[in-house]
């Protein structure tokens, strides 16, 4: 069997048959690679198939771009671009606008011999329903609307809130006192409410 540096030497005469044979070598350095990637965050296990052609693509970017004077082996380069584009490919899956997939079920699955169509088609994860998730974005917007719209007290109020801190501590670290606080959150609870439930 050849190494790495001499199927480069093939691939850059010319000779394709370089890529397989490259793949070959450095197939369980990708598997590790994905799996790593996959086994951080479940639901992307779904994906794993696309996850290992991202890291071919990054090999055959390796290959094209590795030079011998840049003080790395072709091994430690191709790792590295492997590892970028996965964790890129792994941000793209997680964004809150892709989310909603990572429950989906393929309509090529085969389901078990107890499920009905029904308990195949179902989900938990209310975000799969159209509606649910167009209310749920539409709420977020006009959520996001109103804390542009606070003044700089009525934010530090917000984040006191939202961080769980008691009524004294917030007061005393806002310098404004118990009855106040609580004035003050009471009308910023009221912004917030009426923001994300949606007018009839």
């Amino acid at each position: 069997m050849l190494n790495c540096y001499e199927y480069l030497y093939m691939l850059r005469s010319g000779d394709d048959y370089g890529y397989e044979k490259l793949y070959d070598l450095f197939q369980e350095m990708i598997r590790a690679s994905v799996g790593g990637v996959v086994g951080k965050y479940y639901p992307l296990h779904i994906y794993r198939e696309d996850f290992i052609q991202e890291a071919r693509i990054a090999m055959a970017s390796a290959v094209e771009s590795y030079r011998e004077d840049q003080g790395a082996s072709f091994a430690t380069y191709s790792e590295l671009l492997i590892k970028r584009r996965l964790y890129s490919l792994m941000r793209h899956l997680v964004s809150p606008s892709f989310a909603h997939m990572h429950n989906a079920r393929s309509l090529d699955c085969c389901p078990e011999d107890r499920e009905t169509p029904y308990d195949t088609m179902m989900t938990n994860d209310h975000m799969t329903e159209p509606e649910y998730r167009l209310n749920y974005v539409l709420a977020e917007d006009r959520l996001t609307r109103v804390l542009q719209e606070m003044n700089a007290m009525e934010l530090a109020v917000y984040s006191c809130w939202q961080n769980g801190r008691s009524y004294q501590d917030a007061a005393d670290s806002l310098n404004v006192t118990y009855k106040s606080f609580d004035g003050r959150l009471q009308r910023v609870k009221h912004k917030v409410r009426s923001a994300i439930i949606s007018p009839c």
